[in-house]
């Protein structure tokens, strides 16, 4: 994207109460905090969970301590990052 491709990405105004600016806001939150804000809404809605079910992006320190110090009890299944092994092919 160019520099003013960019600009104007965001540049359209929406009303408060729009459920887009909702998604806006959380596209501009951090994935480690949107998680404890989607557990957090999960138990407030009584939603029935037992696993939380995490990709290893998601799998961090901060995550655990939020899951151990949480009211409700359910278990957090994630892979920890163990190494710098790069994934993907090479072409050419």
């Amino acid at each position: 994207m160019t520099a003013e491709q960019h600009k104007r990405r965001f540049a359209k105004t929406r009303d408060k109460d729009c459920i887009d600016t909702k998604r806006l806001e959380e596209y501009m939150v951090s994935k480690c905090v949107l998680i404890k804000e989607m557990v957090k809404r999960a138990c407030a809605h009584h939603v029935p969970f037992d696993y939380l079910l995490v990709d290893s992006w998601f799998t961090n320190t901060g995550l655990v301590d939020y899951v151990c110090h949480l009211y409700k009890k359910f278990h957090l299944l994630g892979m920890g990052k163990m190494g710098n092994t790069k994934y993907g092919t090479k072409w050419g």
